[in-house]
């Protein structure tokens, strides 16, 4: 009798194991949710998403969750929670990332997935593999179900900025084009040579419409600084969007600020004087960009094709003295003309 009741004992343990094994229920997907704090993300912030099984699952090699952030999906890798039912998947904004004011979701019910030779396995025996069916993205159970992250991983970019590189200005005006409108900006004029600035830095605040996304004409800004005459400063543009992402940031370098009039003087030939050609002198105060002497007739003979207008060029346009000479672009005058001649500089 106790043989027999031995060898029942024994049958129904293999009989239990046999039918617990042929009704093993493999682990599958409760939710998908972040213990993060709901919220905007901006570039380079994370949200871990939380796979929660479930019972106690246990991971071999790298599982992903795809996540749906605008033009271009974003795959993310697991990271830790192995053994156990959570498993956690770090997603770092980058840029170009978006919900387009939507909430935070994975792409599909596909979306958990495993690459290469990863497995998901239930940890008590029999390991059965896990279903990795997720709920659809925006049902019940879904990451955007019970989380609200809007993804914002667009900055803003600063182009088509003035004045150029290595050029000389007579004020403190710039020009810039925005890609979006931005929550603040600056420009910021730093000396970097010439005559000592002793209040450099200069940082303006951008404020009404230079916030605006599309182009600004050069113009003086609301809160334009006072530059010194004769320095020579470094210009950088910087932007930072409403959700805090922050543009690159532009520099210009080697701006010269000229605010000094050229003095023409000691020109020659004299009022009132009679000469046999049309040489000229006078001394400059700086060197010029451009400079005109311009030959109109006012009486004697008749010069039909008055004013001649000669355009300095050359070694015409350097500081200092020029003794009387003929230009390189000199007039043909009329023989028995009397002239005025004016002098320009710029």
């Amino acid at each position: 009798m106790k043989n027999l009741y031995t060898l029942l004992s024994g049958l129904t343990f293999v009989f239990l194991l046999s039918f617990n094994s042929l009704f093993a229920q493999s682990p599958t997907v409760s939710v998908v949710e972040s213990y993060d704090p709901d919220g905007t993300k901006i570039v380079g912030e994370t949200v871990v998403v939380t796979v929660v099984f479930s019972e106690s699952v246990t991971v071999t090699g790298i599982p992903t969750l795809t996540l749906e952030t605008g033009l271009s999906d974003t795959t993310v890798s697991y990271t830790d929670g192995s053994p156990g039912t959570q498993l956690n998947f770090t997603y770092t904004v980058e840029e170009g990332n978006t919900t387009a004011g939507a909430n935070l979701d994975y792409v599909s019910t596909g979306a958990l997935a495993l690459t290469g030779s990863a497995t998901i396995k239930a940890t008590e025996a029999p390991s059965e593999d896990a279903t990795l069916t997720l709920a659809s993205p925006g049902a019940s159970n879904s990451l955007s179900d019970n989380n609200s992250f809007v993804i914002e991983g667009i900055s803003p970019v600063i182009s088509s900025v003035s004045p150029s590189t290595n050029s000389t200005v007579k004020n403190a005006n710039v020009g810039y084009t925005l890609s979006e409108a931005i929550a603040s900006g600056t420009v910021k004029y730093t000396q970097t040579g010439g005559t000592t600035d002793d209040d450099s830095p200069h940082t303006a605040n951008l404020a009404g419409s230079e916030l605006n996304a599309g182009t600004f004409s050069s113009a003086a800004l609301t809160d334009a600084p006072t530059l010194a005459d004769g320095a020579i400063y470094s210009i950088a543009f910087n932007a930072t969007d409403a959700a805090g992402n922050t543009a690159t940031a532009v520099t210009l370098t080697g701006v010269t600020f000229d605010t000094t009039t050229p003095v023409i003087s000691s020109v020659s030939p004299s009022t009132n004087s009679s000469v046999k050609n049309a040489n000229v002198g006078y001394a400059l105060s700086e060197a010029i960009a451009s400079g005109t002497v311009t030959y109109t007739r006012t009486g004697g003979t008749a010069d039909g094709s008055s004013p001649h207008t000669s355009n300095l060029a050359g070694s015409e346009l350097n500081a200092g003295t020029r003794s009387s000479a003929a230009l390189t672009n000199a007039p043909t005058l009329a023989d028995g003309a009397i002239y005025s001649i004016a002098f320009n500089a710029t």
